[in-house]
């Protein structure tokens, strides 16, 4: 998908494309437009809200004015935070380079801070193809597209309060 404003894009006019990428979100429970977003990759405030957010790093009017490829469309899975640390582990194994599996090289240059593994997990299942495959609906937290999610957080504070009911 591309994001622009990333810190690493080498120009925050260019966008950077993402196979996926990995945001946070804080609903504010009475007014929407408060909500922000946590992006450590990119070059806007941190946190930023969520209005200046989409318009800076997803771009809706020149992705819809643009013949962009369905394949970049935005896609979003949004998982509620304690899910997500309940569920998400990454060995990393999908940023190796399979062709040679004689060798563990990777792809990219992987980070420097440790794997994500659940507690007590030193070896298990990775999630991250059922975190980043956008057409299994059935998977963890819920997958809409950009204007999904925008509306998604504009009705929080309603959604939130029919639960409540």
């Amino acid at each position: 998908i591309p994001i622009w404003n990333s810190k690493s894009s080498s120009n925050s006019l260019n966008p950077i494309i993402w196979d996926y990428h990995v945001i946070g979100l804080y609903l504010h429970p009475s007014n929407w437009s408060e909500s922000v977003i946590l992006d450590v990759d990119s070059r806007l405030s941190f946190p930023c809200k969520v209005g200046t957010f989409v318009e800076g790093s997803f771009q809706p009017q020149l992705v819809e004015s643009q013949p962009i490829p369905k394949k970049w469309k935005h896609q979003f899975r949004c998982i509620p935070a304690q899910q997500y640390l309940n569920t998400f582990y990454s060995d990393r194994s999908h940023m190796l380079d399979l062709r040679d599996k004689t060798k563990k090289t990777y792809l990219s240059t992987p980070p420097t801070y440790p794997c994500i593994l659940l507690e007590g997990m030193k070896n298990g299942t990775n999630l991250m193809k059922e975190f980043v495959d956008m057409k299994n609906r059935n998977g963890i937290g819920f997958v809409t597209d950009l204007d999904g999610f925008i509306n998604f957080v504009k009705n929080f504070k309603q959604q939130s309060a029919s639960k409540a009911k």
